[in-house]
């Protein structure tokens, strides 16, 4: 059995210091292990930010059983591919054959709607181009495959960009996600995004994400053959880049 040590880590949420302690394996680890560290720490940032829309008195719209948002087109890091992967694999046979089914369905009416170079190509786009694909996307009802009476099949090991997701205006508004209708939760930061750049030198802006609907066909087509990594020294990176994103992002809330 690996021993822990814990990491200690101050970060700012919304003008406020936060410290925790973060436990980690001392002994080198598989990339998809380290989301078992990145995901409560995903969902401490969704708290804070869930807080803080209550006392601004805003309610979470999102609620089980409402599967809107999860006909959205999900980014997820590479490492949450081999989770999924792996998350389908321990699944009874029945409901894997179901699954399976479903993502070749989703993909066959992707290539039918063209949209499949386009998403092979997401890291490319800007954020209008990406948004004008998000909602081509949406407007084709893909369920995520993982759907199952709308409510997610693997919840605890839901991407991390589905646990950053939440918001507070009306429900009903989340069946047509276009531009002013939906108001999705400010976080104080994004794990997600920052954990999609780990592979890449500090100083780029670089972002690696793939389309969720693609993980079987990258996990089957591409095993994880990743080196295993360090888990404080990911860690470092990670907030590093996260604090990168925040003094970038302060002259423009003084604008």
């Amino acid at each position: 059995m690996q021993e822990l040590t814990n990491v200690s880590v101050e970060f700012m949420v919304f003008d406020q210091k936060f410290k925790v302690d973060i436990p980690v394996k001392t002994e080198p680890i598989h990339k998809i292990e380290f989301l078992t560290v990145l995901h409560p720490l995903t969902d401490l940032f969704v708290d804070f930010a869930v807080e803080k829309s209550i006392k601004e008195g805003k309610t979470i719209s999102c609620k089980k059983g409402c599967g809107a948002c999860c006909r959205q087109l999900v980014p997820i890091t590479e490492s949450e591919v081999y989770l999924l992967y792996e998350a389908l694999m321990i699944m009874p046979k029945k409901n894997r054959n179901k699954i399976q089914q479903q993502f070749e369905k989703a993909i066959n009416k992707l290539d039918k709607a063209e949209l499949l170079e386009l998403l092979e190509d997401i890291n490319e786009l800007t954020s209008e181009e990406l948004r004008e694909l998000g909602e081509k996307y949406f407007a084709l009802g893909i369920a995520c495959p993982f759907l199952e009476n709308e409510s997610c099949s693997i919840h605890h090991n839901r991407p991390m960009a589905c646990r950053e997701y939440l918001v507070t205006s009306p429900a009903i508004n989340c069946s047509n996600p276009q531009k002013g209708m939906i108001d999705v939760m400010p976080l104080p930061n994004s794990i997600s995004v920052a954990a999609a750049q780990l592979d890449e030198p500090l100083h780029s802006n670089y972002v690696r994400q793939v389309p969720l609907i693609f993980s079987l066909w990258l996990a089957e087509e591409f095993p994880d053959d990743s080196p295993q990594i360090d888990s404080v020294d990911m860690l470092r990176k990670l907030f590093s880049r996260m604090a990168k994103k925040q003094i970038k992002d302060e002259p423009n809330k003084e604008q």
